[in-house]
C-alpha cells in the first residue's frame, strides 16, 4: 500500500498519541551501533559521506552512506541499502559487517554504494515506520500524490545528485518476522484500509522480491540471477516453500511482483540493471539471529559473483 496524503485513516491527535508511547525508551543506539562503526573504517579506503539529517521532537539523526571503490571506473558497481524498516536489524548488521569484513579486499574488482540505515529513528524505536507513522518504503517517489519524508528525500536526491554509473546490481535488505502479522492490523489502522485476507501468513524461510516485466529476456536474467542468489542462500537457510508468496507464486523463493510506487525496489529499477529485496524469515527455528545476519551477507556475494560472471 503506497503512502497517498489525505488517506482515511488516524488522525492527528492518534499519530502523535502512537509517537508518545513507541518513543518513551529507545531499544538500540544507532550512533553506537552504527554511526561509531562507520566512522572506525579506514578514512584512506572508504568514502564516508554525511547525505542528510533528521529531525524530530525528540532530537535528530545524521544520515551516512559509504562508497567503496573508484566509480569513474568501468568496475562494476554494487548498491546495498538496509535499515528503511528499522525493526528488521539483521539486514543493517549485515551490510555494515560486509563494509567492515570483505568491501575492501573486493574494491579492485567492484565499487560499492553502501546505504546502512536510512531510518534511523525507525532502528532505535524497533519500528516499521518513522516518527511520523510513515513507511519509508511507500514513500520513495516524487509523486506529488505521495507523502513526502525526509529518510526518502534525502536518500533520492543523494543518488540523483552522485551521478552514479546505471549499477550493476541493487539490493535492499529485509526480514518479514512474526511481529508482521500484528503490524499489518495496526497498519490497517493507521491508514484505515482493508486487510488482506492472508495477512496472518508469514513465509517460512528466505525469499528474494524482483520486478516483474513483460520483456521475454530481461525476465530470463532476472530469474537467473534470482537463482544465482536461492543457490547460495540455501546453504545458510531455509527457503520459503509457500506456493505464493504476496499473492504472486513462489518460484523456490523467487517472487516477481508488478512495480509498486514508493517502494525503494521500485525506484532503484530506474538506477541499477538488477535490483533484488532480500527477505529473511528471522523467527524461523533453525535460523539464529548470526544465520540471519549470514544470509544477507551470502545473497550479496551471490549476487556480486552473478554480475562479474555474466
Amino acid at each position: 500500500m503506497t503512502a497517498f496524503k489525505n488517506q482515511i485513516g488516524w488522525t492527528d491527535s492518534q499519530i502523535r498519541q502512537w509517537f508518545t508511547k513507541i518513543s518513551q525508551t529507545p531499544k538500540r543506539s544507532y550512533q553506537q551501533d552504527i554511526v561509531s562503526r562507520l566512522h572506525a573504517l579506514p578514512a584512506n579506503l572508504v568514502t564516508l559521506e554525511q547525505y542528510g539529517s533528521l529531525q524530530d521532537d525528540i532530537g535528530g539523526h545524521s544520515l551516512f552512506r559509504v562508497m567503496v571503490g573508484d566509480l569513474s571506473n568501468d568496475n562494476p558497481t554494487i548498491l546495498i541499502t538496509s535499515g528503511v524498516h528499522g525493526y528488521e536489524p539483521s539486514g543493517i548488521e549485515a551490510s555494515i559487517r560486509f563494509l567492515e569484513n570483505d568491501a575492501l579486499s573486493l574494491k579492485d574488482k567492484f565499487n560499492f554504494v553502501v546505504y546502512p540505515c536510512i531510518s534511523p529513528w525507525s532502528y532505535e524505536f524497533d519500528h516499521r515506520w518513522n516518527n511520523l507513522a510513515q513507511d519509508p518504503n511507500r514513500c520513495f517517489s516524487k509523486n506529488t500524490d505521495i507523502e513526502q519524508i525526509d529518510e526518502c528525500t534525502y536518500f533520492m536526491e543523494s543518488i540523483e545528485n552522485s551521478n552514479l554509473p546505471m549499477m550493476a546490481c541493487a539490493l535492499d535488505l529485509h526480514e518479514t518476522p512474526d511481529r508482521d502479522i500484528a503490524l499489518r492490523q495496526e497498519r490497517a489502522e493507521r491508514f484505515g484500509t482493508e486487510l488482506a485476507s492472508d495477512f496472518r501468513v508469514i513465509p517460512d524461510g528466505f525469499y528474494l522480491i524482483m520486478t516483474e516485466t513483460g520483456d521475454k529476456k530481461i525476465h530470463k536474467n532476472r530469474m537467473l540471477f534470482g537463482k544465482a542468489v536461492i543457490d547460495t542462500v540455501k546453504d545458510v537457510s531455509p527457503i520459503a516453500t509457500h506456493a505464493q508468496i504476496l499473492g504472486k507464486e513462489n518460484y523456490n523463493g523467487i517472487i516477481f511482483s508488478a512495480p509498486v510506487e514508493g517502494t525503494l525496489r521500485t525506484y532503484l529499477d530506474k538506477h541499477a540493471k538488477y535490483v533484488g529485496v532480500t527477505e529473511v524469515y528471522p523467527d524461523h527455528p533453525k535460523i539464529t539471529s548470526e544465520q540471519a545476519i549470514k544470509t544477507h551477507i551470502s545473497a550479496i556475494k551471490a549476487a556480486m559473483s552473478f554480475v562479474i560472471n555474466t
